[in-house]
């Protein structure tokens, strides 16, 4: 290893160091590494440490009608029932355009 592979590989045993899962891209898909023995015998641009899931506001057309959905900060859970392009929101008994107390995730079962 030379310097500067080393150098690609510093935040990567740092990210491993830490305890976080680190991902390997085998050509078509990245897979987390064997935590216990990485080898890390690749290139460094084949590794990643995995990414957090961002969540981020549904459009309309992307709501699942009829799934479930759990408030973030109450915990109440609720069923989206229609979409409303006029109110901008969806199921207003449950959730509406300001209510930042749902998540843009359904439920998984």
């Amino acid at each position: 290893m030379n310097k500067v592979t080393a150098a690609h590989f510093i935040p990567i045993f740092q990210a491993y160091s830490e305890g976080k899962d680190i991902e390997f891209f085998d050509g078509s898909k990245w897979t987390i590494i064997n935590k216990e023995e990485p080898t890390f015998d690749y290139n460094p641009c084949n590794y990643r440490v995995k990414q957090a899931p961002k969540l981020r506001p549904w459009k309309p057309e992307e709501v699942p009608v009829g799934a479930a959905i759990k408030s973030k900060t109450l915990g109440q859970i609720g069923i989206i029932t229609y979409v409303s392009k006029t109110m901008n929101g969806f199921n207003s008994t449950i959730a509406d355009a300001g209510n930042k107390h749902f998540s843009s995730e359904a439920l998984a079962q």
